[in-house]
């Protein structure tokens, strides 16, 4: 979390320079762009991550459980 905490705040604070990788900012039209982008990181961030951790756990364990649900007990307890 330290680690991840320390990137978010760099990003949010120094943002990433693109100009290694391109010569001129311009965009269609001529218009001048901005060579940096900063990272967006607000207390929405943390539902964000809990939702989808919370999802990530349910699907992953569906399968495992309807496995298990399908075998008979004193089969399954039996080692061969």
């Amino acid at each position: 979390m330290t680690l991840g905490g320390l990137a978010a705040l760099y990003l949010a604070t120094e943002g990433i320079n693109l100009a290694y990788f391109v010569e001129d900012f311009t965009g269609p039209s001529d218009i001048l762009l901005d060579p940096y982008i900063y990272g967006s990181f607000g207390p929405w961030l943390i539902k964000y991550a809990l939702s989808i951790s919370i999802i990530a756990t349910v699907v992953a364990s569906l399968y495992p459980a309807w496995k298990a649900s399908r075998l008979d007990p004193i089969q399954a307890l039996r080692f061969e």
